[in-house]
């Protein structure tokens, strides 16, 4: 399903932009309750440090639950959000009751709903109300008490604050998104993790039969990023193979391209690559890039050792 790969993008989206101002959690279990926390963050680093995150930033200074939506979230959606909020604090409550401690109620997390459009019925529903000029406009809330809101992507404004939250929006808004992205400095601080993420995300999606029109029209979006990505890390491995003789260097080069490019993708899906993931990487230095780039994005390890070693 669409949903599931762009979700899944979403919450990876958000940890690669959160991870280094603190902890982040993707599909945060709830204890003891049947729900999961799409994206938890609890920040580690002081408020003037999240300012290169502009508007996600701005919302992400203090403990917070963002919950992402493809598709515009209906009522129970909402409600659900909500129901995940009061039980993550519910927890916190009964923690601090068996350590004999008082609640901050300024410490508690905020629920923040990032949804790709949100209708004016829904937004009228549930009382949201902006909070000008402090916030943007597509940035509603709840009473502060319910410490909940919601932020509707194709309303946000089209500048650098809000980059980071309008690539996870669809249609002219994630385009406008991908455009402003690749017009980012080569050496920008989050453009090339952004870049690898948008492009493993095209690579799934073409993996896919019978694509739906609008997982076609994210192919097209996401086309340009992939392959300024593709050229750009053939390059990277063309100049370090050129170091080693210019006699060799094209051929070497792509090598190296092909290796960087494996290299990124199993790091991406399990973490640090120990001796074995490097045997699988220098293995798929064999196999056209056609016939290497689908197995290391969709292979288990343990179907990728088993090919390594048969």
């Amino acid at each position: 399903m669409t949903t599931k790969i762009h979700d899944q993008f979403a919450k990876e989206c958000l940890a690669c932009l959160l991870e280094t101002k603190g902890q982040v959690s993707i599909s945060y279990e709830i204890p003891k309750q049947a729900f999961q926390v799409d994206v938890m963050f609890t920040p580690a680093s002081p408020p003037n440090e999240f300012h290169t995150l502009g508007l996600l930033g701005q919302m992400a200074n203090t403990t917070v639950l963002l919950e992402p939506f493809w598709n515009p979230p209906n009522n129970r959606n909402l409600r659900t959000c909500l129901l995940k909020l009061f039980l993550v604090h519910n927890e916190l409550y009964n923690k601090a009751r068996s350590d004999k401690i008082s609640v901050v109620e300024d410490t508690l997390p905020r629920l923040w709903i990032l949804a790709t459009s949100l209708s004016t019925d829904l937004l009228e529903g549930f009382n949201f109300a902006v909070k000008p000029p402090t916030w943007p406009s597509g940035v509603y809330f709840l009473g502060d008490s319910l410490k909940t809101a919601v932020v509707v992507i194709n309303q946000l404004p089209r500048n650098h604050e809000t980059l980071w939250l309008r690539l996870l929006g669809r249609g002219a808004m994630l385009t406008q998104a991908i455009q402003d992205l690749m017009a980012l400095p080569s050496d920008h601080l989050y453009r090339s993790q952004l870049v690898e993420l948008f492009s493993t995300f095209h690579l799934h999606l073409g993996l896919k039969k019978n694509l739906t029109t609008t997982e076609q029209e994210l192919i097209m979006q996401s086309s340009p990023i992939y392959l300024k990505w593709r050229e750009e890390t053939l390059q990277q491995g063309l100049q370090q193979g050129l170091q080693q003789g210019v006699q060799q260097g094209l051929q070497q080069g792509r090598l190296e391209g092909q290796r960087l490019m494996a290299t990124q993708l199993l790091a991406s899906r399990f973490g640090v690559l120990d001796e074995v993931l490097l045997q699988v990487v220098e293995w798929s230095l064999q196999l056209p890039l056609a016939e290497s780039m689908p197995l290391l994005l969709t292979a288990s390890r343990a179907e990728l050792v088993k090919r390594v070693l048969s």
